[in-house]
């Protein structure tokens, strides 16, 4: 009797102490959310009310753990984690007050958040990260405008020099979203006999990374007013002059150069910022744990092969056996990044044919067979 009161209480010890770090990592707050009445209908805007809090508590909470520089980022990235997280963050609430002014409905919440993978997000999107510790980036693309003979090259002009058009607003966005780029092009000393390869002169600007490429306008003959823009840029590693990433995009259209611009900018601007965060999680990783689940294993060597293809990845540190049960062996997980990219790679490598679920921090791999 003894032994197994001994029993039970151990596996009680063991019960409340995962429950007592969760809540440890739960934080309380108090925010207002508000909600537009229309046609009377205040279930609905109680409804709205409620998630503009829930939502803001996110915010709120997320600001906390990014520097000054992400916060834009944050602002404009939250939606996407919002969109697959909804309120599973949110381990209760409670409305303290209701107010009705006009059309208007506003409600007092107090809330518990829990942030572990708020925190994730945060790490795996970089956005942790000041400015002044990332990747410092510099520009060095070639412009050549309607009805201009010379092609435009900032570090080929003696004096004073400035970004092309496209260029300046590239690296304004860029240091809006929180990169750190190059404001202003450098001084490069260089003698004439040197090379104007612009990796060297990128490495001479202490740069990390170097967007090279050009971008070009040529007018439509047959059309007034119509001209093709075709960008063909590349993102560099100064270093080792790996490639990292590539694009390239044409485009007609009629409008003003400076629109043109700011349109090709949106079409590049996530590419380049989610290469640039796999820099630097390559350099600096923030490693964390999931799970993973093998089902209707069958046969070894199918399994031993798709263990192997996760042990090989760069972004997989370590993958250890926690449970078998059945036909199913759960797995604790040490990454860098997002489990998604890790289940997306291992699918692309074609060990079988499987069916891959992601819920939560566990990914379940369901083995098929014909």
């Amino acid at each position: 009797m003894r032994k197994q009161l001994a029993t039970a209480t151990i596996f009680g010890i063991l019960f409340i102490l995962p429950l007592l770090a969760i809540a440890q990592e739960q934080a309380t707050l108090t925010v207002q959310g508000i909600g537009v009445i229309e046609d009377g209908n205040i279930a609905k805007a109680e409804h709205l009310a409620l998630e503009d809090g829930l939502n803001k508590a996110l915010l709120t909470r997320a600001l906390q753990y990014v520097p000054m520089s992400s916060t834009y980022a944050l602002v404009k990235s939250l939606p996407s984690y919002i969109s697959y997280r909804g309120t599973n963050d949110i381990s209760q609430y409670q409305i303290m007050d209701k107010l009705k002014q006009g059309n208007v409905l506003r409600l007092i919440i107090e809330l518990k958040l829990k942030d572990e993978h708020i925190k994730q997000w945060l790490c795996a999107q970089t956005l942790n990260i000041p400015r002044l510790a990332r990747s410092k980036i510099i520009t060095m693309i070639s412009s050549k405008d309607i009805g201009e003979e010379n092609t435009y090259k900032w570090w080929t002009v003696s004096g004073e020099k400035r970004y092309s058009a496209f260029e300046s607003q590239l690296t304004s966005r860029l240091l809006l979203w929180g990169e750190n780029v190059i404001k202003d092009p450098p001084e490069i000393k260089r003698h004439p006999y040197e090379s104007a390869d612009p990796i060297e002169l990128a490495s001479k600007a202490k740069a990390d990374l170097v967007l090279v490429g050009s971008i070009e306008y040529i007018p439509e003959t047959q059309r007034d007013n119509i001209y093709s823009c075709i960008l063909d840029i590349k993102l560099i590693d100064v270093y080792d002059r790996t490639e990292l990433g590539s694009w390239s995009i044409v485009r007609k259209s009629d409008l003003q150069i400076e629109e043109m611009n700011s349109l090709m900018v949106d079409y590049i601007i996530g590419p380049v910022r989610d290469r640039i965060a796999y820099k630097i999680l390559s350099i600096s990783p923030e490693v964390v744990k999931k799970q993973v689940c093998i089902e209707e294993i069958y046969d070894y060597n199918t399994y031993q092969s798709m263990v192997n293809a996760l042990s090989a990845m760069a972004n997989v540190s370590q993958i250890k056996i926690s449970k078998i049960k059945g036909h199913s062996i759960w797995h604790t997980i040490d990454i860098k990044g997002n489990l998604d990219d890790i289940m997306n790679s291992l699918k692309r490598q074609q060990i079988a044919d499987i069916d891959i679920e992601i819920k939560d921090d566990t990914a379940f791999i369901r083995i098929i067979h014909h």
